[in-house]
């Protein structure tokens, strides 16, 4: 596969992660909760595993599912409910400062954090030398994070601020767990090819567990927050065609949602390790830039009597 494919794969997984959350934006904050549930069934259990049987056969499936080794499954399955976790905090970071801070500043943390954990696990190799794109991916979250503190000097009505941040900080460091994840699953993965799986859809399966993983928290989280808020609502009292609507933008979400981890998947399966890192700083990096492109077009920022502030796209 040549360059210009592998790079237009890197732009549309990068285009389609920062893009996620903008169907959710209009959710009033009482029904987020369930919206949000709706998005991770359709993210983390739907899609997985279509795109698994759309990519392997099922007897050579049943074959893998039936020898693969328990505790790499059950590993996978933990290093993705620490993603979870760090993705729960993501969508409740994004709910109260935005899509152009609240991702900007957690796709930031998590570049730079899989960028120099990775090699430690053996992930990626890492050249000695200082290489441009490394650079490129420094400056970019340089800009972001100078830009998000200049934003703060200038507003003052985003509620429980640093609360925000540290689920932001919290939701880029934890996210490392998909890289963890997929370094557990390398033997799922030799598994696939070894059963006549296409090496290019090697690590679908190990992405469908690590995203089951990852459903577990937010699964736990959303029905206990959506019961508690709901607790005594009969569904006389929902707005049906209102609710419908919103049901189908998080489905378009859910799918926007997977669609970065699909690709960033047959990335890992395509290019040779040593070229890897240039991968990862070039899909953090445009994720960077179009959330806060998203920001700008989104008017999340806008000046009101001379102060520049946050357009408040939600309450907490």
């Amino acid at each position: 596969m040549d360059l210009i494919t592998v790079i237009a794969m890197i732009t549309f997984g990068s285009l389609s992660a920062s893009s996620f959350y903008v169907p959710l934006k209009y959710i009033k904050a009482g029904q987020w909760e369930v919206y949000w549930l709706a998005l991770s069934i359709v993210t983390c259990i739907l899609l997985p595993w279509t795109f698994i049987l759309m990519s392997a056969p099922a007897n050579h499936l049943r074959v893998v599912l039936n020898v693969i080794p328990y505790s790499n499954v059950l590993s996978t399955i933990f290093w993705g409910a620490i993603w979870g976790v760090g993705g729960l905090f993501l969508g409740l970071s994004i709910k109260r400062l935005g899509i152009g801070l609240g991702q900007s500043l957690v796709v930031g943390i998590w570049g730079i954090w899989g960028l120099f954990f990775s090699p430690l696990l053996g992930e990626i190799n890492i050249n000695p030398h200082v290489d441009p794109f490394f650079a490129l991916l420094i400056i970019l979250i340089s800009m972001a994070a100078i830009g998000s503190i200049g934003y703060l000097n200038y507003q003052s009505r985003i509620p429980k601020i640093g609360k925000a941040f540290l689920l932001a900080v919290g939701a880029g460091l934890m996210s490392v767990g998909m890289n963890i994840g997929y370094v557990a699953g390398i033997p799922i993965d030799h598994k696939m090819v070894e059963y006549g799986v296409n090496p290019l859809f090697q690590s679908t399966l190990t992405l469908a567990f690590i995203l089951l993983g990852g459903f577990i928290p937010n699964a736990i989280y959303c029905l206990i927050v959506s019961l508690k808020n709901q607790a005594g609502q009969s569904p006389a009292s929902i707005n049906y065609p209102s609710f419908l609507e919103r049901l189908l933008m998080t489905l378009i979400a859910g799918g926007l949602w997977y669609l970065p981890f699909y690709f960033l998947g047959l990335g890992k399966n395509i290019l040779p390790l040593s070229s890897q890192p240039y991968a990862w700083s070039l899909w953090i990096g445009l994720q960077v830039i179009f959330a806060i492109i998203w920001g700008i077009l989104l008017l999340e920022p806008k000046v009101k009597r001379g102060n520049f502030r946050f357009k408040q796209l939600h309450r907490a």
